[in-house]
């Protein structure tokens, strides 16, 4: 007879120490953690090798730099690279997950468990956006405004300067804004392409007036 779920016992949610003095080694710690306890506490990881497990990754460069352990399973990134040699690009030190470091947990360092594969595998995976503040959608119809004319064809607000924005997005972001500038498509077609000052306003504001965008990280 099948019991109530009042009556059904009780699991307590797990946790985990997560080590801060890399993100990178942290994340992977964590990660390993999470696998070790899927796969020792339950029976569904086992059964099909993850194979049914969905796991979101929309931090700095994505499921680069995840364990190998959890390859079976979909992963949600926004990062779509697909080749398997890959280093990383971030301009943040802390992100940056070509260089190996170590904890007590991991004494032989954490970069072996993440050798050998793609940040993302178009069979499995699927690219999402990653995370922007609420704000950031405030004149969103889904968020009660009244729809606006998609006047802009394309939009895309970015920084530009710093060696940085150059770094992290590998020179995307300057080729698109070279095209733009180059071609006159602002005057042409309507496609804002610049910074805050060359496209000022309501990021929402202009995101809801657009017909297609790109988003950047930073």
């Amino acid at each position: 007879m099948a019991q109530a779920p009042h009556q059904r016992p009780q699991r307590a949610a797990p946790w985990w120490l997560v080590h801060r003095s890399s993100v990178t080694l942290g994340t992977n710690d964590l990660a390993l953690h999470v696998h070790r306890y899927l796969s020792t506490q339950f029976p569904y990881w086992n059964r099909r090798q993850g194979r049914d497990h969905i796991f979101l990754f929309t931090h700095d460069e994505g499921a680069c730099w995840v364990p190998r352990v959890l390859t079976n399973a979909v992963w949600l990134t926004h990062w779509g690279r697909t080749e398997l040699n890959h280093t990383s690009n971030t301009a943040f030190e802390g992100d940056n997950y070509n260089e190996d470091s170590k904890c007590s947990r991991m004494p032989d360092g954490w970069r072996h468990h993440i050798t050998g594969h793609a940040c993302y595998d178009p069979v499995k995976d699927l690219v999402v956006p990653s995370h922007k503040t609420i704000d950031q959608y405030s004149h969103s119809p889904l968020m009660g405004e009244a729809p606006k004319e998609r006047d802009i064809f394309f939009f895309f607000r970015l920084k530009l300067s710093s060696q940085s924005a150059w770094q992290s997005g590998r020179g995307i972001r300057q080729a698109v804004y070279k095209l733009v500038q180059e071609n006159n498509f602002k005057e042409k077609y309507n496609i804002l392409v610049g910074d805050g000052g060359e496209v000022p306003g309501s990021y929402s504001e202009l995101l809801s007036r657009s017909l297609f965008c790109l988003w950047q990280y930073c």
